[in-house]
């Protein structure tokens, strides 16, 4: 029997991680492809980070200075064990933050919202990887969909390898999703204001992945998507809400007039986007150094919550206060700006 050198054992352990990384990039590189020129028409520089041997468990884009990076680190894929199929989904997603398309996040519209970027991800993305990238789904897979799962792929005459591959790479993604889901199952939960600037809960984030297979592949054959199972789910999209929603092209990373407060609410009046908070006294206030917010400007003109009014009239609050399109608006997160 032949035996291997430590010198031999290292060549075979280098030449395993550049096959492992080469694997990764190629897999990367046939999802981003369709949309390069969409990316790098973004910014004035575009950096894709590919890295399979960090343990960071990151999949993530980001928009600074009119430079676009997106990052994809191998722990991420091997944390929880997904497939390249499942992979492909998660790379789709960090595209839709850049490409997706409306609804993005509020005010600002720096991104597509996290749900939308989920749409995208399974609606338009991941049908043009199965294009270049084919495979058979094994029986061992199917075990994972109940009956009902599984004749979503026979009607209306949809590609069914192709639907069940998706379903099995959903199913597979979602061991990522902190909280209870399951490819079998729907959430019950019903929004009042489009979810803009948050994830969606597990469950609804697995439904709006398989409402947008279930679509692109509709309209692969031709056909809508105006069945209840291939919309946006209600679980985070409220198509009123949103219609009713002012939207603006981002212009860019900028100092935005900000200050923080702490103070006492007066009115308060429902929004499609959330709320607006008309301010009755403010006891502290303390403007930013670059781009200041007055508080005679906070007192004119109050501000506006989105999603879920967490304030009610004649209540303490405290927080951020940021001015947009000449617009403020309370706690904004500053990934997001």
């Amino acid at each position: 029997m032949q035996k291997l050198t430590l010198s031999t054992l290292i060549l075979l352990s280098s030449f395993s991680s550049f096959a492992s990384q080469s694997k990764f990039e190629n897999l990367i590189n046939k999802v981003i492809s369709p949309y390069l020129n969409q990316l790098e028409n973004i910014g004035d520089e575009l950096d894709i980070d590919i890295n399979w041997k960090s343990d960071h468990p990151n999949a993530s884009v980001s928009m600074k200075k009119n430079r676009v990076v997106m990052s994809f680190h191998g722990g991420f894929k091997r944390k929880f064990n997904l497939s390249d199929d499942a992979y492909a989904i998660t790379v789709c997603h960090e595209v839709g933050h850049l490409v997706g398309g409306y609804p993005k996040v509020y005010p600002t519209q720096k991104y597509s919202a996290e749900a939308q970027s989920d749409y995208f991800a399974t609606s338009e993305c991941i049908q043009k990887y199965f294009e270049k990238v084919s495979r058979e789904v094994s029986f061992d897979e199917l075990i994972l969909l109940d009956k009902t799962q599984r004749e979503l792929c026979q009607n209306e005459g949809l590609e069914s390898n192709n639907c069940l591959r998706g379903l099995i790479a959903i199913a597979n993604l979602s061991n990522a999703y902190n909280g209870v889901k399951s490819i079998n199952k729907y959430s019950d939960e019903y929004v009042k204001v489009t979810n803009y600037n948050d994830y969606p809960s597990a469950q609804c984030r697995v439904d709006t992945l398989r409402a947008g297979l279930l679509c692109g592949l509709a309209q692969n054959e031709g056909n809508n998507c105006e069945s209840s199972d291939k919309v946006r789910p209600k679980c985070w999209y409220h198509k009123e809400s949103d219609e009713l929603t002012p939207r603006w092209k981002y212009e860019g990373s900028q100092d935005l007039p900000e200050a923080q407060i702490m103070g006492e609410t007066g009115e308060v009046t429902p929004k499609p986007w959330g709320c607006h908070v008309e301010v009755s006294d403010i006891s502290f206030h303390a403007a930013a150094y670059f781009a200041p917010l007055s508080e005679y400007e906070i007192m004119t003109k109050g501000f506006d919550i989105i999603g879920p009014c967490v304030l009610k009239k004649n209540s303490d609050f405290s927080g951020a206060i940021t001015k947009v399109k000449g617009r403020l608006f309370y706690n904004i997160n500053p990934t997001d700006k």
